[in-house]
């Protein structure tokens, strides 16, 4: 995992929060060597009506990879313990609680930062409150803050995410694609 520091960089560079951290069903299940039977525990999982969009949603590229939040994967948990370790599975939903929890701290930071004015920036920047390693930091930070205010970011984070709806785009197209062509072929 990346360092928390660069990713409130890059939170406070791309504008963006961090989304709530998932593990894909398939990786699970991958994990603990049960992979074949995938589309059994997604149907499960999707006959129970956990399948909500937010604490697990579906993987666009893999029709049958679910990415399970860890409140996801607690509600599921009950199917999940057929194919998965009791003990690593409550494992996992304790990493991506730690990972959730992290990120949560990483966004309430950033916003923070976006709700200073530029003149505290500033100061913030080229005084800073000490001579320490923590008051670097929150010079740097202060600094990316004012960075990612001016125009041309602006103008660049646009352009890249106008470019990721795209490639978005093409990916559900291939998706349903393929997902017709094997409906074709096996009917």
């Amino acid at each position: 995992m990346q360092n928390l520091n660069d990713l409130l960089i890059n939170c406070i560079r791309t504008r963006e929060p961090l989304p709530e951290p998932t593990i894909g069903l398939r990786a699970l299940l991958e994990a603990e060597g049960t992979a074949g039977y995938i589309k059994l525990c997604a149907k499960r999982i999707s006959d129970a009506k956990y399948i909500d969009g937010k604490i697990i949603d579906l993987d666009l590229t893999d029709p049958y990879n679910l990415l399970m939040t860890y409140e996801g994967m607690f509600a599921s948990s009950e199917i999940l313990e057929g194919y998965c370790d009791h003990e690593r599975l409550q494992n996992y939903i304790k990493a991506l609680m730690h990972a959730s929890k992290c990120f949560e701290k990483i966004n309430r930071q950033a916003s923070d930062y976006r709700l200073l004015s530029k003149g505290t920036l500033r100061v913030i920047k080229n005084h800073g409150v000490n001579d320490n390693s923590v008051d670097n930091t929150i010079k740097n930070l202060a600094a990316e803050e004012l960075k990612a205010r001016k125009m041309h970011n602006v103008i660049i984070r646009k352009f890249v995410q106008s470019a990721s709806k795209i490639k978005l785009m093409w990916k559900i197209r291939h998706t349903l694609i393929r997902m017709l062509l094997t409906q074709h072929i096996g009917s």
